[in-house]
């Protein structure tokens, strides 16, 4: 399969995705020796999505970008609280990772795609589908349409 043919294969994906919550055992391991009492922190991705039609396609969601604060961006400001937590969405194929998207969770409702600019908010045709597809698995596509309107998203 091609990255194209991945693509393709996303962006008609909707209603095709069965979900897996909890610890994906992805997971990314921080020491901190600089204050009095070292810490070791493991972050997981908290979901995964396994594509039905070929189990060789899957997805990991949860893995936070940042541990620091909360995203706050121009394109946030229609809605409800106007700041995202920053996760990866990674696409794997037959255990590969092929894809990552920076998702935004908002609204404590939905996840958004990080746009390429903060100022001018859009996504491509795979991008806007693949996201409408994970609201789809989670039955939140009403509230993924309205934060993707409200914040002013254009698909390219």
């Amino acid at each position: 399969m091609t990255l194209q043919e991945l693509d393709e294969l996303l962006a008609a994906s909707e209603g095709r995705w069965s979900i897996i919550a909890g610890p994906a055992f992805a997971d990314s391991i921080v020491v901190n020796h600089v204050e009095p009492t070292p810490w070791l922190n493991v972050a997981s991705h908290t979901h995964s999505y396994v594509y039905t039609d070929d189990v060789g396609v899957t997805m990991k969601l949860g893995l936070r970008v940042s541990p620091k604060d909360a995203l706050q961006a121009v394109w946030m400001k229609n809605l409800d609280r106007a700041r995202g937590i920053e996760l990866y969405l990674d696409v794997f194929f037959q255990g590969a990772l092929v894809r990552r998207w920076i998702a935004v969770a908002v609204d404590d409702r939905c996840l958004l795609p990080k746009p390429p600019r903060a100022d001018e908010p859009t996504a491509d045709r795979v991008t806007h589908a693949l996201f409408r597809a994970l609201a789809a698995a989670n039955d939140r596509v009403d509230a993924f349409d309205d934060c993707f309107r409200r914040c002013g998203f254009r698909v390219l």
